[in-house]
């Protein structure tokens, strides 16, 4: 009479060795044995993912993690190493060492895009603005300041040319020439008188004033002084009341 075989419990080979096979990731078995004739049946493990505290920890930039396993089948446990990171140092928003300025670039660390973690390099963040060069005068020179920084250079002596008015600004009305910086654009009243008439035009038509009396605007072509003209009709010009 033939005796029902024997069925002994499967048994998981995770932290042993059957039969010369070590357990592992390349050998996922659990086996069982026939109570009659001994005979060993292999099976390859049928992994379920393990989740909750004690089952998985993320790996990060320094450190690995772990992932574990349960086989449905025999209960074996499976823990995968999560291998760390590194970290990748690409933000470049870490501490400045050098702030941007007319002539240098602003520099600062290289973070962890990750963790960020601030690395040992550096990088530029923003390149040197550059000055920027304003004209400034006394009465006697002009030079150059920048308006960022404290930067002077083009020291000089002003070069004076003599303002030309074309004849304009006449002795009536008490103006003197004026000259001016070739370098710079500074303006120096001499206290020399002008000479000469100015060539009044007038703009527009004539406005009345009153039943005997009308007004013109009227204004220089060479210099662009304006006034306003008063006339009596047939009389002739009567006199000015304002310019500029």
């Amino acid at each position: 009479m033939n005796k029902s075989p024997t069925k002994y419990p499967l048994a998981s080979i995770t932290d042993s060795t059957i039969n010369g096979k070590t357990s592992g990731r390349s050998n996922n078995i659990h086996y069982k044995i026939c109570g009659e004739c001994g005979n060993e049946v292999q099976e390859a493990h049928t992994w379920e993912k393990l989740s909750g505290t004690g089952n998985y920890k993320s790996q990060t930039c320094t450190a690995d993690g772990y992932q574990k396993y349960r086989c449905k089948v025999c209960g074996a446990i499976y823990t995968e190493t999560l291998t760390r990171w590194g970290h990748s140092f690409t933000d470049l928003n870490g501490a400045v060492t050098q702030y941007t300025s007319c002539t240098a670039n602003g520099v600062r660390y290289y973070t962890c895009s990750r963790c960020h973690t601030q690395g040992t390099n550096t990088g530029t963040y923003e390149y040197a603005w550059g000055h920027n060069m304003q004209w400034t005068h006394d009465n006697g020179s002009h030079w150059r300041d920048c308006s960022r920084c404290d930067y002077t250079d083009s020291w000089a002596g002003h070069l004076w040319s003599w303002t030309e008015f074309n004849g304009c600004r006449g002795p009536e009305n008490n103006w003197t020439q004026d000259a001016h910086c070739d370098t710079c654009g500074a303006r120096w009243d001499t206290g020399v008188a002008c000479t000469g008439k100015h060539q009044y035009y007038l703009q527009g038509g004539f406005n009345p004033v009153s039943n005997s009396m009308i007004s013109g605007d009227f204004r220089c072509n060479l210099c662009g002084r304006t006034n306003t003209f008063y006339f009596e009709p047939g009389k002739g010009q009567s006199y000015i009341e304002a310019g500029l």
